[in-house]
């Protein structure tokens, strides 16, 4: 979810993300300051409800390394590393993994085809049967 604050935009947009798993409270909350390369003396702001703040220029690029960064935190830790050996008769699966999760690694080998990939928690149960 993103919410635009509006009591800030004089200064620059600011911007809530908030990250709550399905059918749980939320957990995870960011505040992004955007517009940093129109502010000429930056003042050091700080949201005490977010647990990390980003200053950001998406005009410029500023920040959005940092930015990409916590998004893959977050969702790397709702993950969980899949390794095994798919049986050709179960390959179908694999193409959950790709729809859903990053693959990592793929080998086709004698017993099977070997899988690495992050998986989202809800589909863990459906591919490593």
């Amino acid at each position: 979810m993103i919410c635009k604050a509006p009591q800030a935009l004089n200064r620059g947009g600011w911007y809530h993300l908030s990250f709550a798993p399905e059918n749980g409270p939320l957990t995870v909350h960011k505040t992004l300051h955007n517009k940093q390369d129109r502010i000429e003396n930056p003042e050091i702001l700080k949201d005490m409800k977010a647990d990390k703040t980003l200053k950001i220029s998406a005009k410029t690029g500023q920040g959005l390394d940092d930015l990409k960064d916590e998004l893959e935190k977050i969702l790397r830790a709702r993950s969980i590393l899949l390794e095994r050996v798919f049986p050709y008769e179960k390959a179908g699966l694999i193409q959950i993994v790709r729809a859903k999760g990053q693959l990592l690694e793929e080998e086709y080998r004698g017993d099977g085809i070997y899988v690495k990939a992050f998986v989202p928690a809800e589909i863990y149960g459906k591919v490593a049967y």
